[in-house]
């Protein structure tokens, strides 16, 4: 059911709608960070960019305008939670699965507040298009 719920947020009268959320995400950061001329190290600034555009559609507005900076460092410490190690291992008590599982509960705390504030507001959540808000309408049947 979620899958099903999920996979409309991606059908191509969807992705329209985020075009113009990417295309504003991208002229923005362009106009901050290279300036009209120069170099730069293309797969962290593409990696940047990445981030940006995916929680601005995928998580909402509160996600990327307020909270972007301490997502973009859980992400990060999710990542580098992920070692070989991971895959055998997942609980093994090493410095990057502790670090890995403060940053998701941390995660489920900032995630808990947007969507106990989406609640609490339901016509002003109503007006966002993206994932997390799905996933909060969507009913079970």
């Amino acid at each position: 059911q979620q899958m099903r719920a999920l996979g409309g947020i991606l059908k191509p009268a969807m992705l329209r709608k985020y075009s113009n959320i990417i295309a504003k995400e991208t002229h923005a950061y362009l106009r901050k960070t290279w300036g009209k001329e120069g170099q730069i190290d293309l797969l962290p600034s593409m990696a940047e960019l990445i981030i940006l555009t995916a929680s601005a559609t995928l998580l909402g507005p509160e996600v990327r305008g307020e909270l972007f900076c301490e997502v973009s460092h859980l992400y990060e410490m999710l990542d580098k939670g992920l070692t070989p190690l991971s895959i055998f291992l997942p609980y093994a008590p090493i410095p990057a699965h502790a670090k890995r599982d403060k940053a998701r509960k941390e995660m489920v705390k900032l995630f808990s507040g947007v969507i106990k504030n989406r609640r609490d507001n339901p016509e002003e959540a109503s007006k966002n298009i993206d994932i997390l808000q799905t996933l909060i309408e969507f009913n079970y049947k």
